[in-house]
């Protein structure tokens, strides 16, 4: 962090927990467990699928206990789960399977000396990793809640394509035939990518879905704006350090995609790990 940022942290600790991720039109709820996630607030209702499903997720394993995030608890807490977003915000909070985005640089000195993280999960090593250099302390846990998503909708079948590219968010190509993970319906994203012999995608929550349904996939690189530090980090977390990246649609056609894990070890650690404490 520069200067300048360490000025614009400073100022954004600033009633830090009554905003989400710092995003001024987005309030916190006093006395509850405040779910924090990167939303788009488009017009249309639309977002990131592998940002709003930290919803769909939290409130599906709080129905398992009779809870939802309606339910009053003794002060105003916070919580990070899904997506690139620790750097986001400048809350103390509890991280359940969230990852940095570039690494150590995402955390200046002052969001280290001034924030309290309650680290249970993380996306994946490399995040670990860049957590504990920067003197938090961080768990070797780790798993992308969206690899529950299986236990959570089961999609509906149609006939399977041959391939279905997904562009990243913040890529500036437009590929012919391509989607992007914008939608307003998280089970019409996933039904899209189910019903598809092979994914090529340079949106990481599109990969992870695509592997958790059974679909293989490649990382496309040729519209990836940002380094490899969140793909690292997912394909790290399953064991596999090595991986194809392709750099056209017709490079991805040609390789074999990385064998798709067995997921079960870390469904369970991402179930084991879920923080119900915070609404005791």
């Amino acid at each position: 962090m520069s200067i300048g940022q360490e000025i614009l942290y400073m100022r954004k600790m600033y009633r830090r927990n009554d905003k989400i991720l710092n995003q001024l039109p987005r309030k916190t709820q006093k006395n509850r467990v405040n779910v924090h996630w990167w939303s788009m607030r488009r017009r249309d209702h639309a977002e990131n699928v592998g940002d709003y499903l930290s919803l769909v997720i939290v409130n599906y394993l709080l129905e398992k206990r009779g809870l939802s995030l309606d339910t009053p608890v003794a002060r105003t807490k916070h919580l990070y789960t899904v997506g690139s977003i620790i750097q986001g915000g400048a809350q103390n909070a509890v991280i359940w399977g969230s990852g940095l985005k570039h690494g150590t640089s995402d955390l200046g000195f002052m969001a280290r000396k001034t924030r309290k993280l309650d680290i249970r999960l993380v996306r994946g090593p490399e995040t670990q990793k860049a957590l504990t250099e920067c003197g938090f302390s961080c768990p070797e846990i780790y798993g992308d809640p969206a690899i529950l998503m299986p236990l959570i909708y089961t999609p509906r079948t149609t006939e399977k394509k041959d391939y279905l590219v997904i562009r990243n968010l913040e890529s500036g190509r437009n590929i012919p035939g391509s989607i992007t993970p914008v939608t307003d319906s998280y089970e019409a994203f996933i039904d899209t990518v189910y019903n598809t012999k092979l994914v090529i995608s340079s949106s990481l929550h599109g990969i992870i879905l695509a592997e958790v349904y059974g679909i293989p996939a490649v990382l496309l690189s040729d519209t990836v704006t940002e380094n490899l530090f969140k793909y690292n980090d997912y394909y790290y977390s399953t064991e596999r350090y090595h991986f194809p990246i392709a750099n056209s649609i017709e490079e991805a056609l040609s390789l074999c995609p990385p064998e798709i894990p067995d997921f079960k070890n870390i469904q369970t650690n991402i179930m084991k790990t879920f923080p119900y404490d915070l609404w005791q």
